[in-house]
């Protein structure tokens, strides 16, 4: 009971509601002190039983004080039938600070990706590559290339403009050379993309169907390229005409494109949208557009291997090299089983490091990009297994674990058809050693588009307390540099925290899907402590827009507290 009356001295010239919370403290009966879980815990939850240990007496009237400040923000009427859950840590002592339903089941959407980006840097290694092979195997006589072409699948998803200065056939374009280089004119074969480093599911867990033509829901795929997605601009004509469109890369002959676009006069009710039926690659854009308007779109594709191997050969003709033969997918392999073996590599594409890669995952939220981590992740693991079968005792004790790991050519050869699921064994005991509650954390995918997905933000802080710790200085600076920032354009915070206290410091990733919204990253207290926090929100029906603001009061009250100055006040 000392601890009680040493609050009680601290608390007694306080107003009605730190009273209130007072009387809280004391009905928590002397038996249930020994159940408490973690020490430090102020837990604002109805009903919560966490009681502050001998060690807080200091903290209590700041923590108390945050409450006062952030209690009327997260019952905000407009949010009586949705659930707020927010857990802070003092990352210098790793007290928690402020709690509020910190240890219930919450889908975080994005926020997901903090699991997979950890969780592969810690793997990985911050300067882990993909590397994509072209094989040749076959004959070559008077530039008459008689046999097959192989692309090796690495899970590489920077295939694309984004890392090549807007110019997606780069890589096809350096590979024409290569061949031109060796004498190669004319390709009488086929060209075969093997995709089997990963299994044959292209979509997430429970992903929505509705999802799937989109770019936000593009299949992911151990051979894939420009994100999987076909890019289109549309451009209003006359009234009554359609509207024209073209496509990129090269309105490659890979989909069908149906116009039932309509140009409109301006004022005009404007109609957008387009829809892939699934299984095809035939895209039917019915838009209604303003004269001289212009409107793109990313639509997604299906079967990400044909879809690169296709375009692939079209940049080769454009560059010189005729193809006589037919492209595939996985289902060739056997015609060409055990290639490696007897093929050559004709040419090599390296990716840029995993670093510049997850800076682009978490700052642009690309599901695409955390999708095949996830499953690159797995596919080592895989490989880990075949070297050392008690791998996972090693997992979350040594960073870099599975960097420089050599590939099993047996499991090569037979496919590796690595899982969704096998990235998430490895992910798991990673997040077991950040202090993660992995018995009660669910994931689905590695994006966070899929609802089935269930963390508790403490789990999260707890995640984020580790990577802020963790041993290797450059894979902790490569998450760091990854979460956005507040008014820098390539992030998802460019339009959030225009002004507070917490503008200049905070650094978050953002979540959303319907009736979801999660922000949850790093901010400096007014006296330089940095915090880690998790906010969710579940099951609202009201905007975004109003969360946001929630959110944001949040975490500038974060921001501008001073412990010291409040306890000195008190």
């Amino acid at each position: 009971m000392a601890i009680l009356l040493q609050i009680f001295t601290q608390m007694k010239q306080s107003y009605l509601p730190r009273f209130a919370f007072l009387v809280f403290i004391l009905g928590v009966t002397v038996t249930g002190y020994s159940q408490f879980r973690e020490p430090n815990v102020v837990d604002t939850t109805p009903g919560g039983a966490t009681m502050v240990s001998e060690n807080a007496v200091f903290s209590t009237a700041y923590r108390t004080d945050l409450i006062r400040r952030i209690m009327p923000h997260l019952n905000h009427p407009d949010f009586e039938n949705a659930w707020w859950g927010v857990h802070v840590r003092d990352l210098n002592t790793g007290a928690s600070v402020f709690s509020r339903y910190a240890q219930k089941g919450f889908m975080p959407a994005s926020n997901t990706k903090l699991y997979t980006t950890a969780a592969g840097l810690d793997l990985l290694g911050h300067d882990y590559h993909f590397h994509t092979h072209l094989w040749k195997l076959g004959t070559l006589e008077d530039g008459v290339f008689r046999g097959a072409l192989i692309v090796e699948g690495s899970g590489d998803p920077t295939i694309s403009g984004r890392f090549n200065d807007d110019d997606p056939m780069e890589v096809f374009r350096n590979w024409a050379i290569a061949l031109r280089e060796r004498g190669i004119t004319r390709i009488e074969g086929d060209i075969i993309g093997d995709d089997t480093l990963f299994d044959d599911i292209p979509l997430g867990r429970s992903w929505s169907w509705d999802y799937t033509s989109y770019w936000y829901a593009a299949e992911m795929g151990a051979l894939s390229f420009n994100d999987n997605t076909i890019d289109l601009l549309m451009v209003g004509q006359a009234p009554g005409e359609p509207a024209t469109i073209t496509w990129e890369p090269y309105e490659t002959s890979f989909v069908e494109i149906v116009n039932e676009t309509l140009s409109i006069h301006r004022g005009e009710p404007r109609r957008v949208g387009y829809d892939r039926p699934w299984t095809t690659n035939t895209i039917h854009v019915s838009n209604h557009i303003p004269e001289g308007d212009t409107v793109r779109y990313s639509p997604s594709i299906t079967n990400p291997a044909l879809y690169f191997v296709h375009v692939m050969r079209e940049e080769f003709e454009r560059q010189g090299i005729s193809v006589e033969g037919n492209v595939h997918g996985r289902e060739a392999l056997p015609l060409v089983q055990g290639y490696r073996e007897r093929a050559e590599i004709v040419a090599t594409h390296v990716s840029p490091s995993l670093a510049d890669i997850v800076f682009i995952l978490n700052q642009r939220s690309q599901n695409f990009y955390a999708e095949n981590l996830l499953k690159t992740i797995g596919a080592y693991y895989l490989f880990a297994q075949e070297v050392n079968p008690d791998i996972g005792l090693l997992i979350g004790n040594s960073p870099r674990l599975f960097a420089g790991l050599d590939r099993d050519q047996a499991l090569l050869d037979a496919g590796v058809n690595a899982s969704a699921r096998d990235g998430h064994e490895a992910s798991w005991l990673v997040f077991g050693a950040a202090g993660v509650d992995t018995t009660r954390l669910r994931l689905a995918d590695g994006s966070g588009l899929s609802r089935m997905n269930v963390v508790t933000p403490q789990m999260t802080t707890a995640l984020l307390e580790f990577m802020w710790n963790h041993p290797d200085a450059d894979i902790r600076e490569a998450f760091m540099a990854s979460l956005p920032r507040p008014g820098v354009e390539v992030g998802t915070l460019r339009n959030m925290f225009r002004q507070g206290a917490a503008r200049e410091t905070v650094m978050a990733k953002t979540g959303t899907i319907g009736m979801a919204r999660a922000l949850s990253g790093y901010v400096m207290a007014a006296d330089g402590t940095p915090l880690a926090f998790s906010i969710m929100v579940n099951h609202h029906t009201v905007s975004n827009v109003l969360s946001n603001r929630i959110i944001e009061n949040v975490v500038n009250i974060l921001a501008e507290y001073d412990p010291g100055a409040t306890q000195a006040a008190n």
